[in-house]
């Protein structure tokens, strides 16, 4: 009874090809742990997000129907309240979320329902205090966000 003996060209064959399978290996598995570091990373970040995100959306609404109620010409005692809401809304929590074409069509509206000096912001004054510390603080979310 004769047993099959590879030949060298036959060893070396199998053991590049074993070679190439724990290559593969090793390959697979560092994209499986690179795609597990990514995924966690950006679940994170949508996590800390989400509550940012919820709160932008609800006072974009909410800007956008305190404009529309002011340019639909209501009644002077809504005008009022509405308009008290409207620079809550210019000055303090919509300057933390607002990007810079909401800011713009703010300032679009502003200027067109009050007078254009009551729209722009003085740093030397309250309302620049507060629109700052608005700013500031959105800047520090976002930042730590990064980091």
């Amino acid at each position: 009874m004769s047993f099959w003996r590879p030949t060298t060209g036959t060893q070396r064959t199998v053991k590049f090809w074993l070679d190439c399978a724990q290559s593969l290996t090793i390959v697979l598995a560092l994209g499986a742990a690179l795609f597990s570091y990514w995924t966690y990373w950006d679940t994170r970040t949508r996590e800390l997000r989400k509550p940012y995100d919820e709160k932008k959306l609800a006072l974009y609404l909410e800007a956008a129907r305190v404009a529309a109620h002011l340019t639909a010409s209501p009644t002077a005692q809504d005008a009022a309240q509405t308009g008290i809401r409207f620079w809550e809304l210019y000055w303090g929590e919509l300057a933390f979320v607002e990007s810079r074409e909401i800011a713009g069509g703010m300032v679009a509206i502003c200027e067109k329902l009050f007078a254009k000096e009551r729209c722009h912001q003085n740093t030397d004054s309250n309302i620049g205090s507060a629109i700052s510390l608005s700013h500031q603080a959105s800047r520090e979310i976002r930042d730590s966000w990064i980091h």
